[in-house]
């Protein structure tokens, strides 16, 4: 339901501004909540989410972070990642919060990893978490990786780490490159 709504917060405002670009993100991200926000806080349940674009034009990353995991960048400049977290709190946990916009820039053979928190919080039969210190490890290790070559690592990681293949939590995960 909170995809469909997203998808018709995107359109109304498209539609409303008359442009062809698309509306500023923290707008959208604003009118979902809008729209969303009562009925969260009345089942007191949330959502996390994580909107963001990729202008390849202006080498730039716009994203809204509403309480999702971090981003990781890699940048082959600098032979390592760093974490990208905007300071939101997840949808229906307040009514009146307001979304703001993150950018970095971004340059040629920069790694984006998108992921879900089954992946850090996947867990050995003893307790121990996968944690994002080892994504990270992993991202850094195969940088030169295609994207989806990645994700196959990754998920091989996780299940040696882990010592089964299937999960109690959603394993998704996506690359760009």
């Amino acid at each position: 339901a909170t995809k469909a709504q997203f998808l018709r917060s995107l359109t109304h405002l498209t539609a409303f501004a008359g442009r062809i670009r698309l509306p500023d993100p923290a707008a959208v991200v604003s009118d979902l909540h809008a729209d969303v926000v009562p009925e969260l806080i009345s089942l007191d349940i949330f959502i996390t989410l994580c909107y963001a674009r990729i202008d390849l034009g202006r080498k730039l990353l716009e994203f809204v972070d509403c309480g999702h995991t971090e981003i990781i960048h890699y940048q082959p400049a600098k032979g390592s990642c760093e974490r990208l977290k905007g300071e939101n709190l997840p949808l229906g946990f307040v009514a009146e919060e307001t979304y703001r916009l993150v950018t970095r820039p971004l340059k040629e053979g920069d790694i984006l990893f998108f992921y879900s928190d089954g992946v850090t919080e996947c867990h050995r039969p003893d307790g121990e978490m996968y944690g994002v210190d080892r994504l990270v490890e992993i991202i850094e290790k195969y940088s030169a990786d295609k994207p989806e070559q990645l994700i196959d690592r990754v998920t091989k990681d996780l299940i040696s780490f882990s010592g089964h293949d299937t999960f109690d939590d959603d394993v998704t995960c996506v690359a760009i490159k």
